[in-house]
């Protein structure tokens, strides 16, 4: 997740130019460049929707997959919207 935009002028300035000389990565790395393998990434998206389509209570999910309840809404959010 990205930080949050800074409100004052000089610090949005500081942020901009760290951003524009690399001092500073602009967006999160993906799940490839963070060295995860793409197909197990699917297959743990699988695993949450599998057991939320069960019946099973997000904190279940979360127990069961080992990924946070932040994670589960997020997918839950953006299957919804597909």
């Amino acid at each position: 997740m990205t930080p949050k935009r800074p409100r004052d002028p000089n610090q949005l300035a500081k942020s901009i130019i760290e951003i524009a000389t690399g001092q500073k990565p602009d967006r999160d790395p993906t799940p490839e460049e963070q060295g995860k393998d793409p197909a197990a990434v699917a297959l743990g998206r699988a695993q949450i929707l599998h057991l939320l389509c069960e019946g099973q209570s997000i904190r279940v999910v979360t127990r069961l997959t080992g990924c946070s309840k932040n994670t589960v809404a997020k997918l839950l959010v953006e299957v919804g919207h597909a």
